[in-house]
């Protein structure tokens, strides 16, 4: 029989404790599956909307970029070996200048769109909290878990369907964008200023 590791162990119970805590002194414990609500919630369904058409045009921006180096080096292969020995080193470093170039043009284009993201998720997961948090008090819980974090529960505990449609209620369209945070966790997740 395996042994768990004291590490294994003491992350086992600290995870289970709350709700052995909340199970002796008959708290009412939920269960809620967060990442489902935002992805099945309307107004998660109108940001990945939103997000899957920024992510077009940026595909298509970088895809334009991409065809246009690949002439460019259909270009390259085929005059080297008609050109001289000086011609060809310098279209070999203009080459490789553009597709530096492109590279930096595909990291910006990702952390645009992570940034994007976090714009509009940032203000949509404060929105399903608080939602949680009222919905909560509203139907006497003292303790709602994420389902992520939780190993076994039974049906019962499970309220993802109900907070969903509070949810959808409450909360019928993507809510407004907020820069300012996703560039600040942005930059957190960069290394900038603020670590």
């Amino acid at each position: 029989m395996r042994r768990l590791s004291a590490a294994t162990f003491l992350i086992l119970a600290l995870a289970a404790a709350p709700l052995a805590l909340a199970a002796g002194n008959n708290t009412k414990v939920g269960v809620i599956d967060a990442q489902s609500v935002l992805q099945r919630s309307q107004a998660g369904q109108e940001v990945m909307q939103q997000l899957k058409a920024y992510g077009t045009q940026l595909r298509s921006q970088i895809k334009a970029q991409g065809e246009k180096l690949q002439k460019e080096r259909d270009d390259y292969e085929r005059n080297s070996k008609i050109e001289g020995k000086a011609e060809r080193k310098k279209a070999q470093q203009t080459l490789s200048e553009h597709f530096q170039s492109f590279q930096e043009a595909q990291q910006k284009a990702s952390h645009a769109f992570d940034e994007r993201r976090a714009a509009y998720m940032i203000p949509l997961r404060g929105k399903l909290q608080d939602l949680v948090q009222k919905y909560a008090k509203e139907h006497g819980f003292g303790m709602i878990i994420d389902a992520s974090a939780v190993i076994y529960n039974k049906d019962d505990l499970d309220i993802t369907d109900a907070v969903l449609k509070a949810f959808n209620k409450a909360q019928p369209h993507a809510p407004k964008p907020d820069t300012a945070a996703a560039a600040k966790a942005a930059a957190a997740a960069a290394g900038g200023p603020g670590n």
